[in-house]
């Protein structure tokens, strides 16, 4: 496997590119590039990894990712199985706020949106209903050339920005990830995924990485700001989340024994402290939610 340190197709004479994925499941390494992303989702679920955040990806998600921020979007195992028809589909358009657009991105006029765009360096997401109006915005960005792109793309970023709703998903990244770096990396999310519904010691993670355990520690916390039993856990409850919101009957101990916790109470704790509510709550917000 290759350095996963992208390096975006440059067209000439183009500052604004725009790339459209319609694959059975998509790229699913993790990756870096200096370009700002702003991605829409058209088509697939499943799991997405951007800076410090771990969660879910639906239709109708547009993801703002700064530059040199480590993401992937995974979809779910269903995607990779050997006969589906699942698709997975996606509009992205990817720009540098330096050079020739620098200059334009400094305009007094551009107000709050300037401010953001160059003080942003995390990840922000707005969800938005599959189909509406932004959609169209992407589009015609695609469609368009030369000034008329520049135009279409500056009132994408001033829908984008000026909206409300959008979340903030990650800060700063910690550390820009260098080649070497972003592979290993993406050995352990890779593996994470693979059988976080197994037992997953400190000494078997470490063993990816090929590092001694307190070094893997340190390594991680570093990278991630967080620790990997900590990132390991959110993992297990956004699997825990999917499976909750698929089936709302399913036992929750099922839940726990096949997200990879030992205990029923355990899983609870745990679920608790990354959402902020107990399992069996969040089941009955869904059948509330469903119900009105």
């Amino acid at each position: 496997m290759k350095a996963l340190v992208f390096k975006i197709p440059v067209i000439e004479d183009c500052s604004v590119y725009t790339q459209e994925d319609d694959l059975p499941y998509f790229y699913d390494h993790l990756h870096l590039h200096p370009e700002i992303q702003l991605t829409l989702i058209l088509k697939g679920t499943g799991t997405v990894f951007a800076g410090n955040f771990i969660g879910n990806f639906a239709p109708g998600d547009i993801y703002w990712i700064a530059s040199d921020q480590p993401h992937l979007f995974k979809c779910d195992p269903a995607y990779f199985a050997p006969k589906s028809l699942l698709k997975a589909h996606s509009l992205s358009i990817y720009f540098l706020k330096t050079g020739i657009l620098g200059q334009l991105f400094r305009l007094p006029e551009l107000g709050k949106a300037s401010d953001f765009i160059w003080k942003s360096k995390g990840v922000y997401r707005l969800r938005c209903a599959p189909g509406a109006g932004v959609e169209r915005a992407f589009r015609e960005v695609q469609a368009s050339n030369g000034s008329e792109r520049i135009i279409q793309f500056l009132r994408l970023l001033q829908e984008f920005i000026s909206n409300t709703t959008k979340e903030t998903l990650s800060g700063e990244a910690s550390q820009t990830l260098n080649e070497q770096e972003c592979l290993r990396m993406n050995e352990i999310y890779q593996f994470t995924m693979k059988h976080f519904h197994e037992h997953i010691s400190l000494e078997k993670a470490a063993a990816i990485a090929h590092m001694t355990p307190p070094a893997f520690c340190r390594y991680f916390k570093h990278s991630t700001r967080k620790t990997y039993m900590h990132f390991l856990n959110e993992v297990r409850i956004d699997h825990a989340r999917k499976m909750i919101r698929s089936n709302k009957d399913i036992p929750l101990s099922g839940v726990a024994a096949a997200c990879g916790f030992e205990n029923a109470s355990g899983f609870t704790r745990v679920f608790r402290r990354i959402t902020g509510i107990a399992p069996m709550s969040y089941r009955k917000e869904l059948l509330k939610g469903a119900a009105g």
